[in-house]
Formats: structure tokens, C-alpha cells, sequence
């Protein structure tokens, strides 16, 4: 029920003119009008008002709006038509689920493949890290041996405590 346009106008009638030249319309005599509920409704006929009053509101206020009211309540109350509305519901329900299962499938599996991809990139940063640390403990432990540092010079160059540096060098 919103103003298609944001010009405030109950009626707007659109014709197909060419772009380029004004004078030139399609022969075809056809007229677009758009009925906005929301527009001033001063400038209009009383039939229209109430028209679209009834739509707005749904507010009955003469002959035309009780007319249309009583058509509706019977469209309402007619059973094919409530069964295939409620048809046309079910199935509609039906696709949306399909849909958003799909989307959350789609959306696990893309999640997943991310996942892993910046794991696994992590893992193998984690490891490179962890491979320089222990090459660096390594040649410095082989300092050590060498008797070119001694084994405090070798912990402190390593960051690690005098704990870390001497389990290493068991496991190693």
C-alpha cells in the first residue's frame, strides 16, 4: 500500500512514450494506472476515495465499499477457493524449507571448505614456526657440543627456560 512513486498522488496513468522523442507513443493505446492508497485523496472521485479507503482500511462508507466487502467475504467463504489457497500455502511452506535447508547445506559445506583451508594454513604456519624454533635449538645445542657457547649462553639465546632446553635435548 505504499506510494509506488513518493509523489503522494492517489492516481498515477503512465503511457509508453519513446525516450527520445516525446511527441512518439506505441500505437498500442495501452494506459498503466497505479492506484496509491496512501496518496491525498482530495482531488479524486467519491467512488475512488472509497475504493481506496476500502483497500487502505478496509473501512466500509458506502454503497461501493459494502459491494466490494460482501464479494470478498464470500470469496473467503467459498471452499475450492479456501482448499487451493491453503494448497497453494502448503506448498509454498514446503519450498521455503526446501530452500532453506539447501541454503544452510550449501552454506555448512562452504563453511566447512573455508574451515579447513584456514586450518590448514594455520597448521602449516604453526609448523614452520615450530620447525625454526627447533632448528634454532638444535644448532645451538650443537654449539654447545662444539665448545663454541656454553649451555647458559644456549638458553638464553633460545627464549626458552634451562627445562625447556635440557627436555629437548633428551628427545632429541
Amino acid at each position: 500500500l505504499e506510494d509506488p512513486f513518493d509523489k503522494g498522488a492517489p492516481v498515477y496513468t503512465m503511457r509508453n512514450r519513446c525516450v527520445e522523442y516525446d511527441d512518439l507513443y506505441l500505437q498500442d493505446e495501452s494506459i498503466k494506472v497505479f492506484l496509491n492508497a496512501s496518496g491525498s485523496l482530495d482531488q479524486i472521485s467519491k467512488e475512488l476515495r472509497e475504493f481506496l479507503l476500502y483497500v487502505a482500511t478496509g473501512k466500509i462508507e458506502g454503497e461501493l465499499s459494502n459491494a466490494l466487502d460482501h464479494e470478498v467475504s464470500k470469496a473467503k467463504n467459498k471452499e475450492e477457493w479456501r482448499t487451493e489457497y491453503m494448497t497453494l500455502l502448503m506448498r509454498d511452506r514446503e519450498k521455503y524449507n526446501e530452500g532453506k535447508a539447501e541454503g544452510i547445506a550449501v552454506g555448512k559445506a562452504v563453511g566447512k571448505a573455508e574451515g579447513i583451508a584456514v586450518g590448514k594454513a594455520e597448521g602449516i604456519a604453526v609448523g614452520k614456526a615450530e620447525g625454526l624454533s627447533e632448528g634454532k635449538i638444535m644448532m645451538l645445542l650443537s654449539l654447545v657440543d662444539d665448545g663454541i657457547i656454553d649451555m647458559q649462553e644456549a638458553i638464553k639465546r633460545s627464549g626458552l627456560s634451562e627445562n625447556e632446553v635440557i627436555k629437548f635435548r633428551e628427545e632429541h
